[in-house]
């Protein structure tokens, strides 16, 4: 009988510091975590507990409680979450406010132990005073420049009126937006409240970081179950401009970055400080925050260089050192690249053919011809010679129309063009065949406008949101896209309040909102030799 005890007590032992494993076999477990027991019960009121109980259906874990385990109101110290069994135990280490309700969101924060199935959404409320709020207020949250839903970000409602709030205090309430950007506040105070959204990078509930996108409402909100509150998500436009260290990663050229982006090159004024006379070429990149100078001469002393960007304020003095090829790890008798050739032509019948230098190329008195061979009619086409125009040349386009479906061979012979310090191109050998008008669609799209009284820039997008036409208008009018190659195409409308010709953000001090952004709502496919005709209605 001894022998048996003895077994028994070890089978316990044994059952005891058994591990959760996954069940072996059966259909796949799909459902999410149920909530079986709360203790305290949900919703209670006169609450005086150090700690919350929770069960569940089946084992769980806590998936990144910081970010998924939201307290409304904020408490000042993180509380413990603690596994047991099938439970988990949620103690505070803090005392609590009175007279107030406080709410637990579970935001995808509970799954289940053996397939990982998330709880969405599950909330426990309850007061310490003899009432539970129960007044509620909702909404959704759009990126202001893509209109798409805003999910995971904080959405903070305020008790007071006062605009510094958000940069200096926690919020009175706080959620988070779901999948599909809505948010919704439950078991609040009736009232008037300042709604604010945050994506919080520093975890800690106040906007101070230049980083942080925001969203926030001109009025005060109310709590009723009638609203929906929209709101536009945005990141604030850095006010600061600097002009960074200039970069000389060649014989020749200097690029020297914004910190943001500027206007364009005709903004930015270059003076020559030291020496008296020196030839150079400014370029500006597409996003005009580099300024590339490059100098038509070398020099072995340094060049100083007053840069002025009067939209800014700014004025800098920079010192361009001379070439040196040992400060980047270069052999000083390496062999120079050769100028490289980017033909920017895939066959389209409507693009002219532009040829793209990776830098500046020299004009040249005795540039040679460039061959031209046409493949149908076996006729060799030879462009006579052109001059250069001005110190230095990016780009150029090729003076000469390509036939329709038409193959073709251009011949760039080698040492055509001069680049900087003397470097030539190898010899270039491009082919192509040219489409038909049959190979392209057209678009014509009537703006039919209710308010006349500010301007908007109309977008034509392709698949990859390249800008494929811009217009201006201000009031109902037709335009017409065509040449289009087949595809998917959108078209963006920016309602251009203040007539400045591109997207202006918001800020939040200022009381501006982000310049309102709408996409015509169906698809817009365009086939080859196919007129589509659509309206757009603005309101």
């Amino acid at each position: 009988m001894k022998k048996i005890n003895i077994i028994f007590v070890t089978l316990l032992l044994f059952v005891g510091c058994a591990k959760i494993v996954a069940p072996v076999g059966g259909p796949k477990d799909i459902a999410s975590p149920n909530v079986v027991k709360e203790n305290p019960v949900n919703g209670i009121t006169k609450f005086n507990s150090k700690s919350i109980k929770i069960s569940f259906d089946e084992y769980v874990s806590i998936n990144n409680p910081i970010d998924n385990i939201i307290f409304s109101p904020p408490l000042t110290l993180a509380p413990t979450y603690t596994l047991k069994g099938k439970s988990i135990v949620i103690k505070f280490k803090e005392s609590l406010l009175p007279n107030t309700t406080y709410n637990i969101i579970f935001a995808d924060a509970i799954k289940d132990f053996t397939e990982g199935n998330i709880l969405p959404l599950y909330q426990y409320s309850f007061s310490t005073g003899d009432i539970i709020d129960t007044f509620s207020l909702k909404g959704t949250i759009n990126n202001s420049s893509t209109t798409l839903p805003e999910k995971g970000v904080f959405v903070f409602l305020y008790n007071q009126n006062v605009d510094s709030l958000p940069l200096t205090t926690r919020p009175t309430y706080l959620t988070k937006t779901k999948q599909d950007g809505s948010f919704q506040f439950q078991n609040i105070k009736q009232g008037f409240y300042k709604i604010f959204a945050l994506k919080d990078i520093n975890s800690n509930l106040i906007f101070d970081l230049p980083n942080e996108e925001i969203a926030f409402s001109k009025e005060l909100v109310h709590t009723d179950s009638i609203s929906q509150y929209q709101l536009s998500f945005f990141l604030e436009e850095d006010q600061k401009q600097k002009i960074l260290n200039p970069i000389n990663s060649q014989k020749g050229c200097y690029r020297i970055p914004l910190k943001k982006p500027n206007s364009g090159s005709k903004s930015a004024k270059t003076t020559i400080l030291y020496p008296d006379m020196i030839d150079y070429y400014l370029d500006v990149n597409q996003t005009y925050d580099t300024l590339s100078y490059y100098f038509y001469d070398d020099f072995e002393d340094s060049v100083i260089i007053q840069l002025e960007i009067p939209e800014w304020g700014i004025i800098d003095t920079l010192t361009l050192l001379p070439y040196n090829p040992n400060k980047l790890g270069k052999n000083k008798n390496q062999q120079i690249p050769k100028l490289g050739i980017n033909v920017a032509h895939s066959g389209e019948l409507f693009e002219k053919l532009t040829l793209h230098f990776s830098y500046p190329i020299k004009p040249n008195s005795n540039i040679e011809t460039i061959v031209i061979k046409e493949f149908n009619n076996t006729i060799d086409t030879t462009i006579e010679r052109f001059s250069l125009q001005g110190s230095f040349l990016n780009s150029f386009r090729i003076p000469y129309s390509f036939e329709p479906k038409a193959s073709y061979t251009l011949l760039f012979k080698d040492s055509l063009f001069f680049g900087q310090n003397g470097v030539t191109n190898d010899t270039l050998i491009v082919k192509f065949t040219t489409k038909t008008e049959r190979d392209y669609g057209s678009l014509s799209m009537f703006y039919e406008i209710s308010e006349d009284t500010m301007s908007y820039l109309i977008l034509l997008l392709d698949g990859n949101n390249r800008i494929i036409q811009k217009n201006t208008i201000s009031n109902s009018q037709k335009i017409l896209y065509e040449h289009l190659i087949p595809g998917n195409y959108k078209v963006k409308i920016i309602f251009d309040n203040n007539s400045n010709g591109k997207w202006d953000t918001g800020n939040y001090l200022q009381n501006i909102q982000p310049e309102k952004i709408i996409f015509f709502e169906k698809p817009i496919s365009i086939r080859g030799f196919w007129d589509l005709e659509e309206t757009f209605k603005i309101n």
